[in-house]
């Protein structure tokens, strides 16, 4: 269900191209505000396939490792996701 309503969503196709490939490097490297790149060690949907180049392409991005959370690290641990947003993003 929950599926159905991401693919219904206006942006939806676009933002899947930008998270599986189409998506343009020289934008990334514009980025001048803080970036934290969090990754869940159970995210088998998009995680460490395509963290590297997105840390890659954006200055100064910060890898955040975030254990045992899954591709919706909010409902795996909200309070280490509360922490990661508010704080300085140590994780652990």
């Amino acid at each position: 269900m929950e599926i159905r309503h991401f693919a219904r969503a206006p942006a939806f196709h676009a933002a899947l191209r930008h998270a599986t490939g189409a998506w343009n490097a020289g934008q990334l490297a514009q980025v001048e505000v803080p970036v934290r790149i969090c990754l869940g060690s159970r995210d088998l949907l998009i995680g460490s396939p395509n963290a590297p180049r997105h840390l890659a392409a954006i200055p100064r991005a910060q890898r955040v490792w975030l254990p045992g959370c899954g591709h919706v690290p909010m409902a795996g641990d909200p309070a280490r996701i509360a922490d990661v947003i508010a704080g300085d993003g140590r994780t652990g």
